[in-house]
């Protein structure tokens, strides 16, 4: 890591020439697809698990990480895990401050999304993975995702993982966001160290001016797009970070409540 600094992340990803996308190359075997930049349909896997891991091309979908389009990664983004968090169920403000501290942290991962290819929100590695996955200019091979909303919950689904429940946890209760931050490099995440930790508070500012508060209209301002489909796979993923059954019990119930007020 570099030396902190307050009004941005230090660039952690790996680079890669920006281009066009081109019919993909696969593992073992695909079928073409001709896609846009904007079209991730190009991303869709074999329909037979059995053939593999697939290759696709590297394509950033994070823009420039700097200027206005590092406010519109930051919004979006943001906007994405609020829509998730608050489809499992999770509390308004809550997930507002969730997502913000998250958004830090992706921020730190992939400057600002220029290091945010193919929705890969924390530049994972494809390492034991059997899915998509692209290589970069370094030789390594990291995840590739077909959409915003699949990228945003394989992130969530790693950072709600065995080895960092109890940070999230924490978190989730009302810990600040450093302290998150700080548990997940204890964890492993990075080596811990008080640059790292200072950096990752420069980033959590800038995401929380940028975002500002909770909208007073928070429906209005996800578009409506909570499910009960959402909510209902969110009881699923309570289960499988094992929260326990009382809160899975709460989860249901606010479930049932949505379902109501949906009806009425």
């Amino acid at each position: 890591m570099g030396r902190a600094n307050k009004d941005r992340c230090i660039l952690r990803g790996p680079s890669h020439a920006a281009h066009a996308p081109r019919v993909l190359y696969p593992a073992l075997s695909f079928v073409d697809a001709t896609t846009s930049p904007d079209d991730a349909s190009y991303l869709v896997a074999p329909a037979d698990p059995t053939r593999g891991r697939v290759r696709v091309e590297a394509v950033r979908t994070g823009g420039s990480g700097e200027g206005t389009e590092r406010s519109a990664w930051i919004v979006s983004r943001h906007r994405a895990l609020v829509l998730v968090l608050t489809g499992e169920g999770m509390d308004a403000a809550v997930a507002w401050r969730v997502a913000t501290a998250v958004l830090a942290q992706w921020g730190l991962e992939t400057g600002w999304g220029r290091s945010e290819w193919n929705y890969d929100l924390g530049n994972i590695r494809a390492l034991g993975w059997w899915g998509l996955f692209h290589i970069l200019t370094d030789g390594y091979d990291y995840r590739a995702y077909r959409s915003l909303d699949e990228g945003v919950r394989a992130q969530l689904s790693l950072l709600r993982a065995q080895r960092y429940a109890a940070a999230w946890q924490r978190l989730v209760a009302g810990g600040s966001a450093d302290a998150w931050y700080s548990d997940l490099m204890h964890a492993g995440w990075n080596p811990w160290s008080e640059a790292t930790l200072q950096t990752y508070r420069g980033c959590y500012t800038r995401v929380a001016n940028t975002v500002g508060g909770v909208p007073a209209d928070i429906g209005a301002y996800l578009g409506g797009e909570v499910s009960v489909a959402g909510w209902l796979l969110g009881a699923a993923a309570l289960i499988a970070v094992g929260v326990g059954t009382a809160a899975v019990v709460r989860h249901c119930h606010a479930v049932k409540a949505h379902v109501r007020r949906l009806l009425a």
